[in-house]
């Protein structure tokens, strides 16, 4: 089956689907020294008797016993050998239970299940991103000649891994569909922080076919995460929720009628392909099969929306989503140029607490030749420390290919410009990590000047980026701010040239406001906080700068909420509080008369460095040496 041809059928009804495992487990036909893949060597007529009695229940789609088969997961039990031959049994199992039950109209589909890689992708685990792709793709690889329709991505609850394993889905075989569904808990979030807007952007990106969840949750606990699916997504949904509720003390499973009655809500939502995680029996599949007679799944269509993310949080960019602080970082420098990423998260973390940044840039500006080395063993322990979406500054094609293997989460890539040579080494990089980029506004010759250059560049270089690939909501728009150096001609047109891209073009923008005071040596701060507050109202949606400094943070919140885009003021008057509690300038708690108590604002008591530590000064220094001044 082609991916147009499933399209199809997820448009015109619900597919409901079935696997061995819950059967395997409540039969005891797995062996305690063994795990369930093992049936398909051990007792293949077994499996095949479990796969009929799913789809004369009404099974659409048949997934295969095969969640743990993978080389990383098997080579400690010892069974790595044997891969190939449990891979190939499991759906030779399907394949003929289908035979049998086959009755000249589409289906049933046989679903290769794919689960995740025991020791995990890094940053989180201890797989490097090529090796966790050789390990996918050494699978992937016999599906084609072993009759399989679609893949199904199970139980993954991380975005790394989810990223390694599309990628080499799409790359081993491009043609076969997709669906992904990781594992959420009751927080609505998965074990690795995942967020359903997170795992759709990142499973969007890369080319699959459907997305949503499975496993843990019930039909009714499950319910939160589809609504949250549905209010973001353009693909098709997908639901496997347990029949075992989560929580409670009771381990019973719930009647199948109970559960097919709760997942109804689910066929609300619009799900396309639904069916139970671990269910004993065939009859959860009898019940779930009338429950979606008469449903058709809620057509979707594309939309117009840029999500980036890190392993724990997501940021949505353009329309009225808000102004997306990015906190420029340019790398250790100096002595400290082996330093880890401890002193910035320390930074960070402090800016992140007060709602300041929402992304972090990361880039190296010493030599080139060490960039890969630098992002290799920086991003995967920054990834741990700060849970921001990151914009990669790359100089090098080798260092941007480590970062975007490094990064977790769905990062943005800038330093891409109208250079033939430099957009066809970092585009198809950009493409197959599913990665946003930013367009910069500049050729080899330098930047255009007015704004009527800049545009027409920024067509260009559009028309360009979606001829390699790339999707048109995953573009943004730097028209490059300069430096102010006497008459301030040049940051008036880059305003001019921001108001366009967004009313003309449609696109997202984004400016460096540490550019402007380049190269003088006093009033950075009132020129920066002044066009901060002038891009604001030309619609700029991220703006990269120093916003550890607070006045300036205040600035770009406070611009945001008179432009419009803060609701209600949450972010300025959240970033306001935090600011005044760390100063110590008031107290929220009244006094008897129900007026706010006022403190004296208390002395900052700690200097960032360069690189982003924090060094005590004043009494807490003395503090911190005893006593001795």
């Amino acid at each position: 089956m082609d991916r147009e041809t499933f399209a199809g059928l997820l448009a015109s009804r619900v597919l409901v689907c079935d696997g061995p495992l819950g059967a395997i487990l409540a039969t005891g036909a797995d062996r305690r020294d063994s795990i369930p893949e093992m049936l398909a060597l051990e007792d293949a007529a077994r499996l095949t008797e479990i796969h009929a009695a799913s789809l004369e229940a009404g099974a659409g789609v048949i997934r295969t016993n095969t969640l743990a088969a993978n080389r990383p997961t098997l080579e400690p039990m010892g069974l790595a050998d044997r891969l190939d031959a449990i891979v190939t049994r499991s759906v030779e199992a399907a394949r003929t239970a289908i035979s049998k039950a086959a009755d000249g109209s589409p289906g049933p589909f046989v679903a290769l299940v794919l689960g995740p890689l025991s020791p995990g992708v890094r940053p989180a685990g201890a797989l490097r991103f090529e090796a966790a792709v050789t390990a996918y793709a050494e699978v992937a690889r016999m599906a084609p000649g072993l009759g399989v329709d679609l893949f199904m991505l199970e139980g993954i609850t991380d975005l790394a891994e989810l990223r390694v394993a599309l990628v080499a889905l799409r790359e081993t075989a491009p043609d076969l569909p997709v669906v992904v569904q990781l594992t959420f808990g009751p927080t609505g979030r998965t074990a690795g922080g995942v967020t359903p807007a997170a795992a759709w952007a990142v499973s969007r990106s890369l080319g699959a076919d459907a997305v949503g969840a499975c496993g843990r949750l019930t039909p009714e606990q499950m319910l939160p995460v589809a609504t949250a699916f549905q209010s973001v997504s353009d693909l098709p949904l997908a639901f496997l929720p347990s029949c075992e509720p989560q929580g409670g003390r009771s381990k019973r499973h719930l009647p199948a009628r109970v559960f097919a009655r709760q997942a109804r809500a689910l066929l609300e939502r619009g799900t396309g392909l639904l069916g139970c995680w671990g269910a004993p029996s065939s009859e959860y599949v009898a019940f779930l099969r009338r429950m979606a007679r008469g449903y058709v799944p809620a057509p979707a269509g594309r939309r117009q929306q840029l999500v980036l993310a890190s392993r724990g949080r997501d940021v949505t960019v353009g329309g009225q989503r808000g102004i997306i602080a990015v906190r420029a970082w340019g790398g250790p420098s100096g002595e400290r140029s082996g330093a880890g990423p401890e002193p910035l998260a320390y930074a960070v973390a402090d800016d992140v607490r007060r709602g300041a940044v929402r992304m972090l840039e990361v880039r190296y500006e010493r030599r080139h030749d060490e960039e890969p080395d630098f992002f290799d063993q920086f991003l995967p322990r920054l990834s741990n420390s700060i849970d921001l979406p990151l914009l990669i500054t790359a100089g090098t094609r080798k260092g941007l290919e480590v970062a975007l293997q490094s990064a977790a989460g769905r990062p943005l890539v800038a330093s891409v410009w109208q250079d033939r040579h430099r957009m066809e080494q970092f585009l198809p990089l950009i493409r197959r990590y599913g990665a946003a980029v930013v367009l910069t506004c500049m050729t080899a010759k330098g930047v255009p000047r007015g704004a009527d250059e800049r545009v027409r560049l920024a067509e260009k270089m559009i028309e360009a980026t979606l001829s390699a690939g790339l999707a048109q909501e995953d573009l943004i728009i730097d028209p490059v701010l300069p430096a102010v150096r006497g008459e301030p001609a040049s940051p008036r047109e880059v305003l001019q040239t921001l108001a366009r891209l967004k009313h003309e073009l449609g696109q997202p923008t984004m400016v460096r406001v540490s550019r402007l005071a380049e190269g003088r040596s006093a009033g950075r701060l009132g020129l920066e906080t002044a066009f901060v507050a002038m891009a604001a109202a030309a619609d700029v949606d991220l703006i990269v700068g120093d916003f550890g400094i607070p006045p300036l943070a205040q600035a770009l919140a406070a611009s945001a909420f008179l432009a419009g885009r803060d609701s209600g003021g949450r972010r300025y008057d959240a970033l306001v509080e935090a600011v005044a509690r760390a100063r110590g300038a008031y107290s929220r708690a009244p006094d008897r008369s129900g007026t706010p108590r006022l403190t004296a604002p208390q002395r900052a008591t700690t200097t960032r460095d360069r690189n982003g530590a924090g060094r005590p000064h004043g009494r807490d220094a003395t503090r911190k040496r005893g006593g001795q001044t």
